[in-house]
Order: C-alpha cells, then sequence, then structure tokens
C-alpha cells in the first residue's frame, strides 16, 4: 500500500511532490526540509494507529467528505475497540453507520477499505479482539461493497501478502471467507448466464 499512498494520499500540508529518504535536520536545508514527503511518514499513513484521524487519507472532493471519512475512522475504531462505544452504542450500530457512509457517498468506498488496511497493519495492540475484529469488519466491507478499478490491484496485493505471511496469526480465515465468497459469486453468475442462455436458446426455437 505505500506505492497508493504515495499516488493518491492526502499529503501533508506545506509537502509538495516527491519523496525522500531521510530529513536532513541541518541548518542550511531548514527551509526546505518539509517540501517533500519521507518514507516513514508514508509508513505512518498505512499501518496501525490508536488516534483518531484529523482529515481523510485520501484526496476528497470537499470538506464534508473528509468530515464522513472522520467519522468512518471513528466507527472503525470503536468497532475495533481501539476507542469507547458511544452511550448505548453497539458494535452492530458501528457497521451500519460505515456502510450507510459508503452506500450514501460512493467515492469514499476507497477511503474506508483504505483506513481498514491501515487498522489491520502492524497491529500491536493488546487486544487479542482488535485484529480478529478488523478482519471481520474488512469482509464485512467486500461483502456489500466493491473498491474501484484504481485500488483493486493494490488490495489483492495486500490480502496476498496478508496470506502468505505466516506471522499473523488471523489473517486466514478472513481472507479465504473473502475468496470463498467471490469465488460463489463468480459461480454465481455463470449460472444465470447460463440460464438466460437457455432461455434465449428456447424463445428462439418456439416463437421463431
Amino acid at each position: 500500500m505505500m506505492q497508493f499512498a504515495i499516488l493518491y494520499f492526502r499529503r501533508p500540508k506545506g509537502v509538495s511532490s516527491g519523496i525522500i529518504s531521510n530529513i536532513n535536520f541541518n541548518s542550511n536545508s531548514a527551509q526546505r526540509k518539509r517540501k517533500k514527503w519521507t518514507w516513514k511518514e508514508i509508513a505512518e499513513k498505512v499501518k496501525h494507529t490508536n488516534k483518531p484521524i484529523s482529515h481523510s487519507l485520501l484526496r476528497l472532493d470537499n470538506n464534508e467528505a473528509d468530515k464522513l471519512a472522520q467519522d468512518a475512522f471513528m466507527c472503525i475504531m470503536r468497532y475495533m475497540g481501539d476507542e469507547n462505544l458511544k452511550r448505548g452504542q453497539t458494535l452492530t450500530d458501528c457497521i451500519y453507520e460505515l456502510l450507510m457512509i459508503c452506500h450514501q457517498y460512493q467515492p469514499l468506498r476507497d477511503e474506508v477499505y483504505c483506513q481498514i488496511i491501515r487498522q489491520t497493519t502492524n497491529n500491536k495492540s493488546s487486544r487479542a479482539s482488535t485484529s480478529i475484529r478488523g478482519w471481520r469488519l474488512f469482509s464485512i466491507l467486500t461483502a456489500y461493497f466493491d473498491c474501484s478499478p484504481v485500488l483493486r490491484p493494490y488490495l489483492f496485493k495486500y490480502l496476498a501478502d496478508m496470506a502468505s505471511d505466516p506471522r499473523r496469526a488471523y489473517h486466514g480465515v478472513y481472507i479465504f471467507k473473502k475468496l470463498f465468497i467471490y469465488l460463489l459469486f463468480i459461480i454465481y453468475s455463470l449460472l444465470l448466464l447460463s440460464l438466460l442462455l437457455l432461455f434465449l436458446l428456447f424463445f428462439n426455437k418456439f416463437f421463431f
């Protein structure tokens, strides 16, 4: 996701295009040390955090979308246990609110995918349930909404990396579940297509 972040993530204020590997803190470079985005800063944007975000991860069109992105991240944090639930709020409420944001504002779907990817990357929370809930939320999101064609190859690469990393305790079941659902969708689509073709053949045979 580092490459995707470089191309599409919101840049910190005062940072121009371009990447530098390190920051030079010499006085001679004081005026230019914030002109570039460092690898460390990018890495911080794509790994788990226990603090709410003050802006969207992606570059969005307007302030309303930015505020919805912040609300979505709070839903994710509350569901995963990184933030306390509001009074009377349930985990189901968090899921519903997150899905409604994705339903009402389609450009935020990629944003929510990136947020969940971030919260399931390098998650060192002492609560074992945090990682489990993160992958569960991932599977719920994929069941309702697809990401954009732009994000899709990076998402698949991320899932492939998680699946091949034996250090990750919770990745296998959820990735298998996602792939299984995707496979069922393909089989179901092919079955419907076959039935449609049979119907057309039958219709042509008896009425033409």
